[in-house]
């Protein structure tokens, strides 16, 4: 068994990382942005 790790950097795989069920923060989520409720920060990088 791998010992499991967080993991900051991509996809999680289950088997490898530590999960966590936000699937009731996704649904506050969605109704910030159905109200117009929501702020967003973009960064561009200037060449």
């Amino acid at each position: 068994m791998i010992k499991k790790y967080f993991n900051t950097t991509g996809n999680c795989l289950p088997d490898k990382h530590y999960m966590m069920d936000n699937s009731r923060q996704l649904v506050e989520v969605l109704e910030l942005v159905e109200t117009g409720q929501y702020l967003s920060d973009f960064k561009f990088m200037i060449l």
